[in-house]
């Protein structure tokens, strides 16, 4: 493992010690799976917009940057 040091707010510090006390765990721990967590969430989102884009989608009318909310949501 690498040691590190970040700052982060008091508010933020004190929850995350109640958290690591409550789940009979060390500061530290919950600070890595917390990291993991959001650095799994923002990979699964690039992976969905790549497959997204790899549809390669074809067609549909040729207006539909200039009218992408009359599309979408209709006449209002």
């Amino acid at each position: 493992m690498i040691r590190t040091q970040i700052y982060i707010p008091a508010i933020l510090h004190a929850k995350a010690k109640i958290k690591a006390r409550n789940e009979k765990t060390s500061l530290a721990e919950i600070l890595r799976k917390s990291l993991q967590i959001y650095l799994d969430q923002e990979e699964h989102q690039e992976d969905f917009l790549s497959a997204v884009a790899k549809l390669q989608f074809s067609g549909g009318p040729k207006d539909l940057s200039e009218k992408f909310d009359e599309y979408l949501y209709g006449n209002r």
